[in-house]
């Protein structure tokens, strides 16, 4: 009996510990993710710019900032690549292109709620 209750006890005592590493991994992961979307996105631009650029489509310039952070531009280009790069040839230029920029839409969503997070913390630290 008492054997079995001290096993017991250590199996919690790791499980508790494996939860604990596990929600410290998906911070890390969760950050990482943040990160990794930032890069992704200053490569699109420069891809778009490049591409656009190459194929004499100068449509608009992208953003001035280091990442494309408006949702509607995002979709604006999206739309422009796919009425530019219609032809057969361009295809696979433009599923990457494409591809990329949903990805962009996503992490940037991703980094708006990591946005309203930090403001909603900052808010209610505001009046310690």
């Amino acid at each position: 009996m008492i054997r079995r209750s001290l096993a017991r006890r250590k199996f919690l005592r790791e499980k508790k510990m494996a939860t604990r590493l596990c929600a410290f991994g998906r911070m890390i992961i969760a950050r990482r993710a943040y990160l990794k979307a930032k890069r992704q996105i200053v490569l699109v631009q420069s891809l778009v710019r490049r591409y656009l650029q190459r194929k004499q489509y100068v449509l608009f310039v992208v953003a001035r900032r280091q990442y494309i952070s408006h949702v509607g531009l995002i979709v604006k280009l999206q739309s422009a690549i796919r009425a530019k790069l219609a032809r057969k040839q361009m295809q696979t230029q433009r599923r990457g292109l494409l591809r990329v920029l949903a990805l962009m839409r996503k992490y940037l969503a991703r980094i708006r709620l990591h946005k309203k997070i930090d403001q909603m913390f900052a808010a209610a630290h505001a009046f310690d």
